[in-house]
């Protein structure tokens, strides 16, 4: 029985996945997530800021069978930076990435990992991104981090409630970002209005 090719890519995405929750520490994950600009083939949430802050990371790995077009590819997983902080193509070219499609993936930011067989190895680690403010928040929705997600606290061992709530902490930091983002650009562009209607 032959396989289309998104049935042999999405075969690799449990073992993209199993590997990142391990190799990043992820506390959250999701295959295939569906965002408005996009769909994410896997998605992870990381806590990085230790036990006193709230702070998070975000990975999206777009997962290829084999290499192809590999600078098409690598713009595929380029564009994820809207949403997350790191960015990773994960392919299983036969002789491993050659030096030329690390030159690009260097350049561009992204992260590569080698798939081979069902194991993953990280030949590249992503550059650090600032996703869009909002974009972020889509994220955090889709993988059920908002504030609902915690409304059960009993129902959670102590580790999960823990990171909830510093998570919860990061997540209500960002809101206060975008919040302030919106209401600048809302000033300068009314601002920007007044402007014209003066001259």
């Amino acid at each position: 029985m032959a396989f289309s090719k998104n049935d042999q890519e999405s075969r690799l995405y449990p073992i993209v996945e199993k590997w990142m929750m391990k190799r990043f520490r992820c506390f959250k994950a999701g295959i295939n997530v569906g965002l408005k600009y996009s769909r994410v083939d896997v998605l992870g949430v990381r806590d990085v800021g230790g036990r006193l802050s709230g702070d998070i990371e975000t990975i999206a790995i777009e997962v290829k069978k084999g290499s192809g077009l590999f600078a098409t590819a690598s713009g595929q997983a380029l564009g994820y930076q809207v949403y997350v902080n790191r960015v990773y193509l994960a392919a299983s070219p036969e002789n491993g990435f050659n030096p030329s499609e690390v030159e690009i993936a260097s350049h561009l930011g992204i992260g590569l990992i080698q798939i081979k067989g069902t194991a993953c190895r990280e030949v590249l680690s992503s550059h650090h991104h600032t996703p869009i403010s909002r974009m972020a928040l889509e994220v955090a929705e889709k993988l059920g981090l908002g504030h609902a997600s915690y409304a059960a606290p009993s129902l959670k061992s102590a580790q999960e409630q823990i990171v909830g709530r510093r998570f919860h902490a990061g997540i209500s930091r960002l809101h206060s970002q975008t919040t302030r983002d919106l209401s600048s650009g809302t000033s300068s562009l009314r601002n920007a209005k007044l402007g014209l209607l003066n001259t």
